[in-house]
């Protein structure tokens, strides 16, 4: 990305979340929203059309871009603070401090109740055939769609806080507050561990080809693995603890974290462009044809919503 690249974004800022179109030529308010309270995680469709979220008050929900609709997801009694959406199957997946998953329809109709976790449930993720949930008791679940638990992945010694599926190698990915990043068989078997630094694991994400692993730290660290567990490269993100990272198009990743900060850096771990500076810890971001959602911890519970270009 040359330094010449200049960056377009529409944000939205809620509660109430306002809609903006950013560029060098000054500010256009475009559209006003107000969808949830303290917006813990958020995700975004494929296509780029819907955008879920998780909050505080314990509900999760579907926003609709075009529509400006907002389908409210309520079943669980505590902080919803995960969720995910598999594209293939249009089911949505909750977690919540109250120990449970929830899986929804897009009609926000509840199809399965997922319990067994003695602890709050952190992260969740879903394929075409399985769910996976990630708790605070130290321990994931794999389960299947009707809700029936398969088997406990135990190993970790700490609040386990994020989850993945590796699905072309059929495994799972596990990290945790112990610093360690487990792969497992789909039959729930132990196949490695590894530590990349001495900093507790806050999230990981898996590149669409699955050949690449990103870590963000509690130190603010960003590792790099391949799929078979080695340390790529290791680079200094963010001031305080990365809350979420992902990769996005063009060989680009992007992080956010608790010092208020999203960065987009290339594959080679070189900072691009720090994109957004939220008032308060930046708790989620996700990305998908041109949509970049970022959500704000409080006290400031907004949800930015960006129409990123680039040009170069």
């Amino acid at each position: 990305m040359s330094s010449s690249t200049n960056y377009i974004f529409k944000y939205v800022t809620v509660c109430v979340m306002v809609l903006f179109s950013v560029s060098t030529h000054g500010q256009k308010l475009i559209d006003s929203i107000v969808l949830g309270n303290t917006p813990y995680m958020v995700k975004i469709a494929n296509n780029g059309s819907e955008i879920f979220f998780a909050c505080k008050d314990s509900t999760g929900g579907i926003y609709h871009l075009k529509t400006h609709k907002t389908i409210r997801l309520k079943g669980h009694v505590h902080s919803v603070s995960s969720i995910d959406y598999n594209n293939k199957t249009e089911t949505v997946l909750t977690g919540a401090y109250d120990n449970c998953a929830i899986l929804w329809d897009k009609k926000g109709d509840i199809l399965a109740k997922l319990k067994g976790h003695t602890n709050g449930v952190v992260n969740v993720a879903q394929t075409d055939t399985y769910l996976g949930t990630a708790s605070r008791d130290g321990t994931a679940k794999i389960w299947d769609k009707k809700g029936e638990l398969l088997f406990t992945l135990i190993g970790h010694t700490k609040q386990v806080n994020a989850i993945e599926f590796l699905t072309k190698e059929n495994k799972i990915v596990t990290a945790s507050w112990d610093g360690s990043i487990r792969f497992w068989s789909m039959r729930g078997k132990p196949l490695l561990s590894v530590s990349p630094n001495d900093s507790g694991i806050r999230c990981l994400s898996i590149s669409e080809d699955g050949k690449t692993i990103l870590a963000g730290h509690r130190n603010g660290s960003i590792t790099l693995l391949d799929r078979n567990g080695k340390v790529l490269y290791s680079i200094e993100g963010h001031d305080e603890m990365v809350s979420e990272i992902q990769f996005y198009d063009k060989g680009q990743l992007i992080s956010c974290g608790a010092d208020t900060k999203i960065k987009i850096w290339d594959l080679k771990g070189n900072l691009k462009k720090e994109i957004l500076k939220h008032k308060a810890w930046v708790s989620s971001i996700a990305c998908s044809k041109g949509i970049l959602v970022s959500s704000g911890d409080y006290p400031e519970n907004k949800i930015y919503i960006w129409e990123f270009e680039s040009h170069n």
